[in-house]
């Protein structure tokens, strides 16, 4: 705590060294004592020498001056949520503005990782490191004022007290890192050799599962912190993000913000203020004769969980069902796309820096990696896959469902059917078989989008935003629209439109644009191509491919007929098919001739047109006038059906497919006395056992004991075991006419 007169060492490099205390501000609770995070005005005791009169000398910090700043680390020990004590060896603290902002541009110490809840999470991106539950940081002060410590601890309580190098501590403490050691550990981590080792994916599991077994996750507000902390991680470090991004797939910024950042933080912000009300047990429907056993529903986690996630949308298809399962209690090893080098490595980076260090793991690797992971016992498994999957993904968790590997849960997302280049649609198909014996497999397989379109329809609209869908992420969204499905005579028309809308996107050529996405590899580049270059259809615009930039150009293809190339799996590239049909019927025939889509759009002003389209078919999403922007929506779920899967991306959704329903029940002795007692040997007989009469014309309450809830023609008694069969009955239908009695037959 800082009081009045207390002194703090500064870590910026706003030219202060020394400050004192002379206000807390705003600070009521602790009776004028400030903590980690809270601003305070202070006078500079001690600055660097200022050499010269130039206009930069003139806006530096003198001895002297009266400046604001915050506090970023105390003596004071502070308890950790899961139970530990941090203690530093000095207080610190970083100049301020007077608009709030840092005075300096750099921060040379280690600082509390309580500042991010405070508000502070630009210092704590700019801190070299801060103190987290599994690291204790102690600043160890010396003249330069610049040499710290990071120590990694065990045990549940710790304090480093003490000047200099001389300190006592309670529990134990492992080996010391120093900072150059550090550096040298992230510099190997960031190489091109990134990838976990081998030998090291087993410890990571164990580790994840001891501590899921700690129970460090059953406090709700520890829950709240961790989730919060995926927001900041990502907030913190956007613009490193959306560089990644830039350098893995060429996509602009835009569409990183539309299809990761913006999706993430809804998750965040929704998990955050509900996860106390998620995991509250529910009550069940009201039964006369179990009530007082006060029968409940507990949502609890299932485990330990392995994230597997795509190329395609790496930060949301990873940070998602990171929020979601945290949520929900469970404890994850994350497994970034290696097609996306640059953000698998921020997460093996920063996922240790925001986030508790022994709950939540990140693996790095290719197909020997993944192949090491999938080889261990998971408590649920949620794969998001593209074209192409890995051969290890699809024998091992064939082999895991063959010899039933106690995994409680597959929650798998493909792209569907894809080429006879590639057989990542069939490659789900012995799993989707499985999912029918097996109600604990989840599935969400993507699928070939088709559209609908109403020759009534607004064109240029509809042109724009079908277009937009197709080309953003250059077709590498699972939910982007794939063909569409017009009348044969307003194909010209149609056709018009698109080249317009298409001309004005890429007004100087897609290829020359910032505004256009690349392919992922070389090797999708080629596919795409081949597939181009065998349709039967008439290419419209586009068609040209740069294997060695891995650019393909947005295409439209029209005359496209149903056993085409380009319909024979999804594309997953910018290739928008037109396949002409003499009326709705036809269309409608051939989205049924498919799997099940993830999404079905239909194009039309008029409402029985948008209906016929969705009562007849069957999809993951059924959207009219709009294409790809549902799985933005707040409270929408992404999810498929059927060959599309089932098991759903987003919010409450991802919630409950990261917890189970416990059953609990408390039974009190006083009931076998009244009511439950026959159950017991030696058994009466139905002579003088209780009887429910439920008289003619009435429904039968009781289906077990008369074997129907059909009306009874004339009066129906039920023996001794009544009782029981009223587990199953309906009592609000019950009239007031039917009675229970007891007496001999």
């Amino acid at each position: 705590m800082i009081g009045l007169k207390g002194t703090l060492n500064v870590i910026d490099n706003s030219g202060a060294l020394l400050v004192e205390c002379v206000n807390v501000l705003k600070q009521k609770v602790n009776n004028g004592w400030g903590s980690v995070g809270d601003e305070i005005v202070c006078v500079v005791k001690r600055a660097r020498p200022v050499s010269g009169q130039t206009s930069a000398s003139a806006a530096k910090v003198r001895q002297g001056d009266v400046r604001r700043a915050v506090i970023v680390r105390t003596r004071k020990p502070v308890r950790r949520p899961d139970g530990r004590l941090i203690r530093f060896d000095d207080n610190a603290a970083v100049l301020l503005n007077n608009k709030r902002e840092m005075l300096g541009t750099r921060i040379g110490g280690v600082v509390s990782a309580d500042l991010r809840m405070k508000g502070w999470g630009k210092i704590v991106s700019l801190a070299p490191k801060c103190a987290t539950a599994r690291f204790l940081a102690i600043y160890m002060h010396d003249k330069s004022g610049s040499s710290w410590n990071m120590c990694p601890v065990s045990g549940q309580a710790l304090i480093l007290q003490g000047h200099k190098s001389q300190h006592t501590q309670i529990g134990r403490l492992r080996a010391v890192l120093t900072t150059a050691e550090l550096r040298k550990r992230e510099e190997a981590n960031m190489s091109n050799s990134f990838y976990t080792p081998l030998e090291e994916i087993p410890r990571i599991h164990q580790r994840a599962r001891d501590a899921y077994r700690s129970g460090k996750l059953k406090s709700i507000e520890y829950r709240r912190q961790q989730i919060a902390q995926v927001g900041y991680l990502l907030k913190d470090n956007e613009q490193r993000f959306g560089d990644a991004m830039r350098t893995d797939l060429g996509r602009p910024a835009q569409e990183t913000i539309f299809f990761d950042f913006a999706a993430v933080y809804i998750d965040v912000k929704t998990a955050y203020d509900n996860v106390a009300k998620w995991t509250k047990s529910q009550r069940t429907p009201f039964n006369l004769n179990f009530f007082v056993m006060n029968p409940r529903l507990r949502p609890e986690p299932k485990g330990v969980v392995l994230a597997i996630a795509p190329f395609n949308a790496p930060v949301f298809m990873l940070l998602g069902p990171l929020v979601g399962a945290i949520a929900g209690g469970n404890a994850v090893v994350l497994k970034p796309s290696e097609q996306s080098p640059g953000v698998a490595k921020l997460f093996a980076e920063l996922v240790p820096k925001y986030l508790d260090q022994d709950l939540f793991h990140v693996i790095n690797g290719g197909v020997p990696e993944t192949t090491r992971v999938l080889e261990l016992p998971w408590d649920h498994i949620i794969y998001t896959g593209a074209v192409g999957a890995p051969a290890a993904i699809k024998s091992e968790l064939l082999n895991r469902i063959t010899r039933k590997w106690p995994c409680s849960t597959y929650h798998l997302s493909g792209r569907g059917k894809a080429s006879n280049t590639d057989d990542t649609g069939s490659r789900f198909l012995p799993l989707l078989r499985y999912s029918h014996a097996n109600d604990s497999s989840r599935f969400k397989l993507g699928g070939k989008n088709p559209v609908v379109i109403d020759s009534k329809c607004d064109v240029q609209l509809a042109a724009r935003r079908i277009l937009w869908g197709r080309t953003c992420n250059a077709g590498q969204v699972c939910l982007a629209p794939e063909y569409v499905l017009l009348p044969e005579t307003f194909q010209d028309t149609f056709v018009e439109a698109l080249t317009e809308v298409y001309c004005s996107f890429y007004p100087h050529g897609p290829k020359n644009s910032d505004s256009f996405c690349r392919i992922v590899s070389e090797a999708h580049t080629a596919r795409i191509k081949d597939l181009i270059d065998r349709t039967r259809g008439t290419v419209v615009f586009g068609g040209d491919a740069d294997v060695a930039e891995r650019y393909v150009a947005p295409t439209l293809v029209k005359d496209v007929r149903p056993d085409d190339p380009l319909m024979e799996g999804e594309i997953f590239g910018p290739v928008l098919l037109l396949v002409p049909v003499k009326d709705i019927d036809e269309a409608l025939d051939i989205i049924n001739s498919k799997d099940h889509p993830l999404a079905i759009y239909a194009f039309s002003p008029d409402q029985a047109f948008l209906d016929k389209v969705f009562d007849n078919t069957e999809s993951g999403a059924a959207v009219a006038n709009e294409v790809v922007i549902s799985i933005g929506v707040p409270g929408l779920p992404m999810g498929g059906v059927g060959a599309s899967g089932h098991g759903y991306f987003t919010g409450k959704h991802m919630f409950d497919e990261f917890t189970h329903l416990r059953v609990s029940l408390n039974n009190p002795g006083w009931v076998d006395k009244i009511a439950f007692g026959f159950r017991f040997p030696p058994y009466k007989s139905h002579t003088t056992s209780p009887r429910l009469v439920a008289r003619e014309g009435e429904a039968a309450p009781c289906a077990l004991a008369i074997s129907s809830s059909a009306p009874v023609r004339q009066e129906a008694r039920v023996g001794e075991d009544w009782l029981l069969a009223c587990s199953s009955a309906d009592w609000s239908g019950v009239s007031r006419a039917a009675e229970v009695r007891a007496g001999r037959a």
